[in-house]
């Protein structure tokens, strides 16, 4: 398994974001534009982490997910899904995730996503916790 976060979205300012928030980790990270790419990339080498924008075009958020799922090697990576809809727990029961795993991106916290980042990861990859 690498020890990187794969994030996938369309939206090339948004990747560029979570990348820069990512950057403060020192952990690696590998982008997909869309769900095709980021399986190719998944299942050439499973990641710690998946951040997931659900529109997409080619194979959408829940297509990857449901791939993601259906897959014993890439089934238990911890997915954060980011979509622009309401974040509630009808979409968490859609996707098979809990509600804490869907973030809202309009006026999403960059310390939450941080956060959220380093509990998926910790124990995984090396992180200096003290100096982040």
């Amino acid at each position: 398994m690498a020890k990187d976060i794969v994030i996938v979205d369309d939206d090339p300012d948004a990747r560029e974001i979570l990348n820069l928030v990512l950057g403060t980790l020192e952990v690696p990270v590998r982008q997909a534009k869309d769900g095709v790419e980021a399986l190719e990339l998944i299942l050439q080498d499973p990641p710690v982490l998946i951040m997931l924008d659900l529109s997409m075009p080619r194979l959408d958020g829940k297509g990857v997910l449901a791939a993601l799922q259906a897959n014993p090697k890439t089934a238990d990576i911890p997915v954060l899904v980011f979509t622009a809809g309401t974040v509630d727990e009808e979409k968490a029961r859609e996707l098979g995730l809990p509600v804490s795993r869907i973030m809202r991106k309009g006026g999403l916290s960059m310390t939450k996503l941080r956060d959220a980042v380093i509990n998926d990861i910790k124990g995984t990859v090396s992180l200096d916790l003290a100096n982040l």
